[in-house]
């Protein structure tokens, strides 16, 4: 189990990072950013996750603040696998007597 929860984890830190990644371009880049390469690659890694959100979130959310609600959401998922995490490795040492 504390296997699959760490690559869960890893999962969530890596798109994290694209996200942040995909924000940096977007505020560096204006907008030449749709010309950009790599603004692009991040916004097709990131596609399946701001579909997922566009479904569980109501319509009054803007597509375009599609991506900061990802990547809040998904800043909650890391937090909840991280005490997870924790408490699998604290269940799994041996108790000190």
């Amino acid at each position: 189990m504390l296997a699959l929860v760490r690559v869960l984890k890893a999962g969530v830190e890596l798109l994290a990072m694209v996200y942040l990644g995909q924000a940096i371009i977007f505020l560096v880049a204006a907008s030449a950013r749709e010309k950009n390469f790599a603004f692009r690659l991040f916004k097709r890694v990131t596609q399946p996750a701001d579909r997922l959100v566009r479904q569980v979130t109501p319509r009054f959310v803007l597509d375009r603040h599609l991506p900061f609600v990802s990547f809040v959401l998904l800043s909650l998922l890391w937090v909840a696998l991280t005490a997870w995490k924790i408490k699998l490795v604290l269940f799994a040492a041996p108790s000190g007597s």
